[in-house]
């Protein structure tokens, strides 16, 4: 690997090697080693240079001024599973980014690898290759110590079958993440996110005593109630009837954007996806190129 020549180059990513010249007429050249797909991000900080470089073999570009880093990059993951002595490939080389504020829909048929690229994603299952970064830190081979503070306070999670503790009311349901992170303002936090859902008088009320949808919305304030970068969604309109998938499907759009979190929704609802910024489609556990 090549050493850097400049110290004004902050690598993020997957980074081999790159050498800099640090003025406007620049020649950045990049010499990859491994991850050839995947794009590679860099923060350029030089003089009247001040920008992000991305580079992709197919489209390498520089924007100047401010840029987004990626808040969440993955890079050639794959994951495999043996059952008794055969192989079966869940994910195959697959490499996205996801900048900070965006909203996208990873869409696929049943079976395509949607859940299980979604679990990757957020620490909740580890791959069989490849790597995964949020901002500039690594998560790939965080132990479970050290990947349970992140999933509980970067994180949010909506899953399709609720996954509320039934023995905890609503109110205690969304408190419970808060209250794991040692934050003395849940019970306000939680009243304050049910006011807005519509289920304040509602509260007090267990699980089975609540609909579907009033399940669902009890589980979009727990997925906010730690303020996380993102939330990801796995089909979280999958066990509702079509007006209240509606309703909780805005209701989730609307909340993300005005707290300034990142959405990633898995579904196979063409019309949920055309709702979002950006969408990636899965296809036996590959990633199609648009």
């Amino acid at each position: 690997m090549a050493e850097l020549t400049t110290n004004n180059l902050l690598p993020v990513g997957c980074v081999m090697a790159a050498e800099v010249r640090p003025d406007n007429k620049a020649l950045i050249k990049f010499q990859f080693t491994q991850d050839k797909t995947c794009p590679t991000f860099f923060r350029i900080r030089s003089g009247e240079m001040d920008g992000t470089f991305s580079f992709h073999p197919k489209n390498p570009q520089f924007s100047k001024g401010r840029s987004k880093m990626p808040l969440l990059e993955a890079c050639n993951l794959t994951q495999t599973y043996t059952v008794e002595d055969r192989q079966i490939t869940i994910l195959k080389d697959v490499s996205l980014s996801v900048s900070p504020g965006e909203f996208v829909v990873i869409e696929g048929n049943s079976g395509s690898g949607k859940t299980t690229l979604l679990t990757l994603l957020s620490g909740l299952d580890r791959p069989t290759s490849g790597r995964i970064f949020i901002g500039e830190r690594e998560i790939t081979h965080l132990n479970e110590d050290e990947m349970a503070p992140l999933r509980n306070t970067a994180f949010g999670f909506v899953f399709q079958s609720f996954h509320l503790v039934p023995s905890l009311n609503a109110v205690e349901n969304i408190m419970f993440p808060a209250e794991l992170a040692g934050d003395g303002h849940a019970g306000e936090k939680a009243e304050r996110l049910l006011a807005r859902v519509g289920l304040l008088a509602r509260r007090h009320h267990f699980p089975h005593q609540l609909s579907g949808g009033e399940k669902q919305r009890v589980a979009i304030c727990r997925a906010l109630i730690n303020a996380p970068d993102i939330i990801f969604a796995d089909e979280p309109t999958g066990n509702l009837d079509t007006e209240n998938s509606g309703a909780i499907l805005d209701l989730l759009i609307d909340l993300r954007k005005e707290r300034g979190s990142t959405l990633i929704l898995v579904t196979h609802s063409a019309e949920i996806a055309r709702k979002a910024d950006r969408r990636l489609t899965l296809r036996d556990g590959e990633m199609e190129k648009r």
